[in-house]
């Protein structure tokens, strides 16, 4: 079983500890941030659960249901590279640089790991972070991982970002040997660390949210938990429903039903094309078989994760092209009739 406890003070004897920060990215395989701080020495593992930004955010029932179940497999599979996760509740995204920095001096941290998250709220938390570290005088290394190439990288000839996809997705596919990110194994085991497991406080918020939230509408069900269901349902798809994946008729269940998985990082975009290209060969010569629709679809998603990126305006509730927030709009409920 998992043992919830902690141990502090560890500084008077000269231990110290890389930091993985947890965000949605909860898996251990093909994992940028984690495979690095596990190289770089003994390393524990931290989830900062906010309930509050969730709810400013409108983060669905089912979607919070996945984060818990999935942190508590994460849990387990972590444990088994000797890596305890500790899991802390933090008010917001702007209480959230502090908490994470007295945790890391309480534990005894030199360095913190994670992944990049590139919603405007997340990157402003993550500068807060990198500011009030450089105070403190820890280190702090992040890494792409959510998209294929870090956004940023892929601009046009005037240096520009692209704002087209079919010339988005060329650019990508020209410069996908030199610009996309490696795949990552599994880190290898490490030695046990003196600190253990925490997760009383992701329990806590589960028993209650579990009593005062909706019923569960079969969302463990449907979306069961845990990195292994996430490549079963990847291989099964593949396997079985590509083929027939450009056919797109409504009435059909025809899609990959890896949504939710991406969404909380229980696996990767870059996971998914690789599984393609290894049973499928080369996608990215174009075509309109299933395989070439889906990675036209992985790339859709990566487009607008770039488009976040160069155009923040997008996580305000702006329109992208910003001439559009001046149409005359007729709020007239008549004629809507």
């Amino acid at each position: 079983g998992i043992i919830y406890s902690m141990a502090y003070g560890l500084w008077e004897f000269g231990l110290v500890y890389q930091l993985m920060w947890f965000k949605s990215d909860l898996r251990i395989l093909d994992n940028p941030a984690l495979q690095k701080a596990m190289g770089n020495g003994p390393t524990i593992a931290v989830y900062m659960l906010s309930h509050a930004q969730w709810l400013e955010h409108g983060i669905s029932y089912a979607k919070k249901s996945l984060i818990i179940r999935q942190l508590l497999s994460l849990a387990s599979t972590l444990q088994t590279l000797n890596v305890p996760l500790v899991v802390r509740a933090t008010q917001s995204f702007h209480s959230l640089p502090n908490d994470i920095l007295n945790f890391a001096n309480d534990a005894s941290v030199s360095d913190i790991y994670f992944n990049k998250e590139y919603e405007l709220n997340e990157r402003r938390c993550e500068q807060t972070l990198a500011e009030l570290a450089t105070c403190q005088g820890v280190s702090l290394h992040s890494y792409n991982d959510t998209c294929m190439v870090e956004p940023g990288l892929i601009r046009n000839k005037k240096g520009e970002p692209y704002k087209v996809f079919s010339a988005f997705k060329r650019e990508l596919i020209k410069q996908s040997s030199t610009l996309m990110r490696p795949l990552y194994p599994s880190p290898s085991v490490q030695e046990n660390t003196d600190m253990l497991t925490d997760i009383s406080a992701l329990l806590e918020f589960q028993a209650s949210f579990e009593i005062t939230g909706a019923k569960d509408f079969g969302t463990s069900q449907t979306w069961p938990a845990g990195e292994d269901e996430a490549h079963i349902r990847l291989e099964s798809f593949v396997e079985n429903e590509l083929e027939r994946y450009a056919i797109d008729i409504p009435g059909k269940t025809g899609t990959s039903s890896l949504s939710p998985y991406l969404a909380v990082g229980a696996i990767s975009t870059r996971q998914c094309v690789q599984q393609v290209i290894q049973s499928c060969g080369d996608v990215m010569g174009g075509g309109d078989g299933g395989a070439n629709t889906w990675f036209n679809e992985l790339v859709w998603r990566e487009f607008y994760r770039h488009l976040m990126f160069d155009f923040p305006q997008v996580c305000r509730f702006k329109p992208f092209k910003v001439e559009t927030d001046f149409l005359p709009w007729r709020h007239d409920k008549t004629l809507f009739d």
